[in-house]
């Protein structure tokens, strides 16, 4: 674990998590960032494997109040969704933790090639996953946040690379590419949030290598991040979902 203040601190350079709280209290203008699941620069701390999700759960469970600092407890006093990948079997879970008693609630476990994206949705308590096989076979997981259980496996036609909420429609919007045409075109999938049955693909057409997907929740304006470009575009989420 490590922490980010401008330029990076381990939490090892501070003398106890109680040194973190006296030192540094975040907000807005100068955020803390906590990283969780490990240091990319210190191997052995990382968290990658089903199995090292399962320690890391039952290593929180016996040490979170001397282990994370007060600041980082308070922020997590909530439930707490982990996600993690098991390469050897093809298989992703989600862990449902309660973050006051620091105990695990459910583990869902489902088929992935890959480590799966966490996108949870506050307005109705909904957690997405990206589950992708290949470039031409993936699903989008609809995790209940209230009752703990899977709702609906949502089949994506098209290979998807990012995923974003549009609170003033009720929408889902999943940023994606269709391999099958040459050049790789990019669309939108439109999910109803109430139903999380699909819309429509809307094809995006004139704009390429699409990589991330954002939505003002206030204007329901949609944001669209070009990484051959380094342009952005946008799209008027109302507008687009009236074409249906």
């Amino acid at each position: 674990m490590c922490v980010e203040r401008g330029t990076k601190k381990k939490l090892s350079d501070l003398e106890t998590p109680t040194a973190l709280n006296k030192q540094f209290t975040p907000d807005e203008s100068i955020p803390l960032v906590y990283h969780m699941h490990g240091d990319a620069n210190h191997p052995p701390s990382m968290v990658l494997t089903h199995r090292d999700y399962l320690d890391f759960v039952t290593y929180l469970s016996k040490e979170i109040d001397t282990r994370l600092p007060s600041v980082i407890r308070r922020a997590l006093s909530g439930t707490i969704y982990l996600s993690g990948h098991n390469y050897t079997s093809d298989t992703s879970s989600l862990i449902v933790m309660n973050g006051t008693t620091n105990k695990m609630i459910s583990e869902s476990l489902f088929r992935s090639a890959e480590f799966p994206n966490l996108y949870p949705n506050p307005k109705t308590n909904m957690i997405y996953l990206v589950s992708s096989f290949s470039d031409y076979e993936s699903e989008l997981i609809a995790f209940n946040g209230t009752t703990n259980k899977v709702m609906e496996h949502i089949e994506l036609k098209k290979s998807p690379s990012d995923v974003s909420f549009d609170p003033m429609n009720n929408a889902i919007y999943v940023l994606s590419a269709d391999y099958d045409e040459i050049p790789p075109s990019n669309y939108i999938t439109a999910i109803d949030g109430t139903t999380n049955k699909i819309i429509k693909d809307f094809p995006l057409y004139g704009i390429a290598d699409l990589r991330a997907i954002d939505v003002n929740p206030d204007t329901s304006m949609i944001y669209l991040l070009s990484s051959s470009s380094e342009s952005m575009s946008a799209i008027n989420g109302t507008q687009l979902l009236a074409e249906r």
